[in-house]
């Protein structure tokens, strides 16, 4: 009966661990969100961040210019918890309009 205390409580330690990491990743990702949103205003409308538990920043979606891009990376990668932000997921739109 002790051993299956001991593991019942070391799998609820685990978990709770784990638990928490995530709610660190996703409390990191909407600093992160906060900052695009402050910062770029509408510019950043279409874009998203994701962070791992290494505190790694993807962000992923549209820009308008590929300096909007730049700017994105530069500032999700300097909010606390980011130790690097990677924007190779988000596209710029273009025009094919040559009016």
């Amino acid at each position: 009966m002790k051993t299956s205390y001991t593991a019942t409580l070391a799998l609820t330690i685990a978990a709770l661990g784990l638990s928490m990491a995530h709610a660190g990743e996703t409390e990191i990702a909407a600093k992160a969100r906060q900052t695009l949103t402050q910062e770029m205003g509408t510019r950043a409308k279409d874009m998203t961040v994701a962070v791992d538990g290494n505190g790694v920043a993807i962000l992923q979606g549209w820009a308008q210019e590929p300096k909007d891009v730049n700017q994105a990376r530069y500032l999700v990668g300097h909010v606390e918890g980011v130790k690097a932000a990677y924007s190779s997921g988000v596209r710029t739109w273009s025009s094919t309009d040559k009016d």
